[in-house]
């Protein structure tokens, strides 16, 4: 069935970290390691990273429509011109290239699996506490049921949403809430300042099924509960590896289009990003560095 297989991490973006050392006679692969990295296979990027109708919307009659897939694929074309042909050789960029950098990175930040699975279950959690208050509502006394009834929506505005709504976000996230989220994330990107880092070092970059990080290293000094890490923090990181090359850098101080790293800050973003990952990391060969799973303890008088 035509675009049934539909990919969260695009075969374009991975074909980036493919082993430029490939044996003759054998397709292009990369260096896909489990999260604690105790196994690696040699895999092709379209075999990888990607699930049946995913994005797929059906409506009531079964009919397959494919707009989200399609708007996500034309986006990703778009993305690989600009990182093969000015990002790789570090030219200027319009104010369109930054816009589709900023939409490629929001679109790759919410289209994975593993954002899949937490707004399932985020959504799951509100479904069944909804279902509760129903539940208690249809087996409430008269006099009860009066009582509820006068109390009259929380919800002062006009964005609220039916029990059925609710379940449909649960059920079906990417459908649902995917594009929103891309607009909600790409509009604050846009106040922020994007830089791309470089590096020589011939591992360089690595990347995963969840490759885009959102970091702020001042967050451990949050009681708990403010812990959580947003894009209005004003320390906040947001970063993307785009090839073992180089790497996206949004945060809200102003820098240079394109820096150089040395190796203590590709080790310190390739250490995040391993964290970060789901299930898998990649690399464009087979190699892993000991520091990319080491656990930094934050301050024992702050905790």
């Amino acid at each position: 069935m035509e675009y049934k297989k539909q990919h969260f991490i695009p075969q374009s973006y991975l074909g980036s970290w493919c082993d430029s050392y490939i044996p003759e006679g054998y397709d292009k692969y990369v260096w896909m390691f489990n999260y604690n990295g105790e196994i690696v296979k040699r895999k092709n990027p379209k075999n990888i990273f990607y699930e049946s109708d995913l994005y797929t919307i059906f409506d009531n009659e079964e009919k397959r429509i494919l707009d989200i897939e399609h708007g996500l694929s034309g986006l990703e074309g778009k993305f690989a011109l600009i990182r093969d042909n000015k990002l790789a050789l570090k030219q200027d960029l319009t104010v369109e290239d930054k816009n589709y950098i900023l939409a490629f990175v929001a679109a790759i930040h919410n289209r994975t699996a593993a954002t899949r699975e937490h707004l399932s279950r985020q959504w799951g959690q509100i479904l069944d506490l909804g279902k509760l208050i129903k539940q208690e509502y249809e087996n409430a006394s008269s006099e009860k049921k009066k009582a509820i009834e006068t109390i009259g929506s929380l919800n002062k505005g006009d964005d609220s949403f039916s029990l059925d709504d609710v379940e449909k976000f649960h059920n079906e996230p990417m459908q649902t809430l995917m594009v929103p989220r891309i607009n909600a994330e790409f509009n604050c990107y846009t106040k922020m300042h994007m830089s791309i880092l470089n590096t020589d070092d011939e591992v360089g970059f690595i990347t995963s099924d969840d490759p885009c990080v959102w970091f702020d290293p001042e967050s451990f000094k949050r009681p708990p509960m403010y812990r959580s890490v947003g894009l209005g923090n004003k320390k906040v990181e947001v970063t993307l590896p785009i090839s073992p090359k180089q790497a996206i850098f949004i945060s809200h101080t102003p820098l240079p289009l394109y820096i150089s790293v040395n190796m203590q800050t590709l080790d310190s973003i390739n250490r995040k990003t391993r964290f970060s990952a789901d299930k898998y990391f990649i690399v464009n060969r087979n190699y892993k560095k000991d520091f990319w799973f080491k656990v930094i303890e934050p301050p024992s008088d702050i905790i």
